[in-house]
């Protein structure tokens, strides 16, 4: 099993079995619902496996040499944490000392890999359900039966089974659902940054950098999409000296002034994120 992460915290495991269907939150995962277990949360997660990982339009760059990723759909029941359990990590929760990744993938009663990308934020209070999703890159080898999904943002910490699910050439974080290699192997434009302004009005403010795959002229199709979900569109184009020099053009969508007071000044690049397409 090749380690992509490594922290020597020991741990007791619990190995369960699963049945039955979930329901959740704004976000659907496929795992089943959590079997009971000791832990003050029950949890499980249903791995899809892709050989290739596209966010913001591009291809994710792999650390390892012999690596796949792991997609982890996650089912919980928060049972007794006081807290909500949360997909990131909440500066209002208390972290437990020591801890640096709130989600992980255990091994051998090991810390053995972090989710590598930001993901969708998600709440489950005390007593309810609910499903967050989390990115991880992990060894060609690595078999789900061997590892634990782990909550640890909170005392005592919580593990759950993993189970194997798809495989699929390219998965698509922003859309989260797999996608044909030939669909994600042409890049029109990347996202340089992204905020909110409110001149001339209220907007959401996205950098696009062309390609060298942009065509002179031709009009695009800029979608942008909010946790995942298609939110607004646009167009975009460049001329033949503006593709040359990979010249940014700024792109607008609309916004409310409730989103203008909230994220001014924030990074919001794990909120918002657009494709460029013909």
């Amino acid at each position: 099993m090749k380690r992509i992460c490594f922290y020597a915290i020991p741990i007791a495991l619990l190995l369960v079995m699963v049945s039955g269907l979930t329901t959740g939150c704004e976000w659907l995962s496929s795992a089943p619902t959590p079997p009971a277990s000791e832990y003050p949360a029950d949890i499980i997660g249903r791995v899809t496996t892709a050989d290739k990982l596209i966010a913001d339009g591009e291809e994710v760059r792999r650390y390892g040499t012999n690596t796949n990723y792991w997609i982890v759909e996650v089912s919980l029941k928060n049972k007794d944490y006081q807290y909500p359990v949360t997909s990131r990590r909440d500066k209002s929760i208390p972290l437990p000392e020591g801890v640096d990744f709130i989600w992980s993938i255990i091994f051998n009663g090991k810390v053995w890999a972090a989710p590598i990308l930001g993901s969708p934020l998600a709440t489950v209070p005390q007593g309810e359900s609910g499903n967050m999703i989390f990115p991880f890159e992990m060894g060609r080898d690595d078999k789900t039966s061997d590892v634990l999904i782990s909550y640890r943002g909170q005392e005592p910490y919580s593990y759950g089974n993993l189970l194997s699910g798809n495989t699929v050439a390219v998965y698509d974080w922003d859309l989260k659902k797999a996608t044909q290699a030939e669909e994600t192997q042409k890049t029109i434009a990347t996202v340089e940054d992204i905020w909110v302004s409110h001149v001339p009005r209220y907007c959401i403010v996205v950098e696009l950098k062309p390609t060298n795959e942009a065509v002179s002229n031709k009009v695009y199709v800029a979608d942008l999409y909010e946790k995942g979900k298609l939110r607004a569109t646009t167009n975009v184009s460049w001329n033949q000296p503006e593709i040359n020099v990979l010249s940014v053009k700024l792109v607008n969508f609309p916004a409310t002034r409730e989103e203008w007071d909230a994220y001014l000044w924030e990074d919001i690049s794990h909120i918002f994120s657009v494709k460029v397409h013909e």
